[in-house]
C-alpha cells in the first residue's frame, strides 16, 4: 500500500488502532513519529503551518489539530520543542477535500 493510500486508511478506526506510527528512514537515521490527529478538512484550512510567532501560537495550533482528530490516541503533551510531521492527501470526495494527519516525533536513531 502506498503512503497516500495509508493516509486515507487512517480514517478507519481498526486500521488506525494498529497503524498509528510513522517511520521515516534517511541517510542520517530513522525517525519515529506517533500519529496524534487524523481529520478531514479542505485545502484552505491552515493545517500545514510550519512557522509560529512564538510558543503560544504553536500551542494553540497543536491544541486545535488535536481537537480536530476523529480518533483518540492518548494525551500527547506538545510544546514549542515538539517536532510535528504533517501529511495530507485528497479525500477523493471533492476537489478541495483533504485528509490531514499530524504526528509527533517520539524517537530518533542516528546511523
Amino acid at each position: 500500500m502506498g503512503v497516500l493510500a495509508a493516509i486515507l486508511w487512517l480514517t478507519k478506526p481498526n486500521f488506525f488502532n494498529k497503524n498509528n506510527t510513522v517511520y521515516i528512514y534517511t541517510l542520517d537515521g530513522m525517525y519515529t513519529f506517533k500519529v496524534f490527529s487524523v481529520y478531514e478538512t479542505n485545502m484552505y484550512y491552515p493545517y500545514i503551518r510550519t512557522h509560529f510567532a512564538n510558543n503560544d501560537a504553536f500551542d494553540e495550533f497543536a491544541k486545535t489539530v488535536q481537537a480536530n482528530s476523529i480518533h483518540e490516541n492518548g494525551d500527547f503533551v506538545l510544546n514549542g520543542e515538539s517536532h510535528i510531521l504533517t501529511l495530507s492527501t485528497c479525500n477523493n470526495r471533492t476537489d478541495e477535500g483533504r485528509v490531514a494527519v499530524h504526528a509527533v516525533l517520539t524517537e530518533y536513531y542516528e546511523r
